[in-house]
């Protein structure tokens, strides 16, 4: 099982700044689960641009750092039934 930790300073903002940002990576990091490698502790430190961009930029910036990484599983191809 991957575990996977969020650091986010008060650089980035205030308190509900901070917690909008947290959830936001939760989120992201959420739709990922199912593609992480098992077995690694992941720390992801937020910057303070973080907290004025849209889920979207979020989403693709996690993604692309995990595959940086090489945790992410090859993408399963779809079943074909019939």
């Amino acid at each position: 099982m991957t575990r996977v930790g969020f650091t986010v300073s008060k650089r980035v903002g205030k308190a509900h700044v901070r917690n909008h940002v947290r959830r936001l990576l939760r989120e992201a990091v959420r739709a990922s689960l199912p593609r992480l490698r098992p077995g690694y502790d992941v720390v992801i430190i937020s910057r303070a641009a973080l907290a004025a961009s849209p889920f979207r930029d979020v989403d693709e910036a996690v993604r692309r750092q995990l595959a940086a990484a090489k945790l992410l599983l090859p993408a399963q191809a779809p079943i074909r039934v019939g």
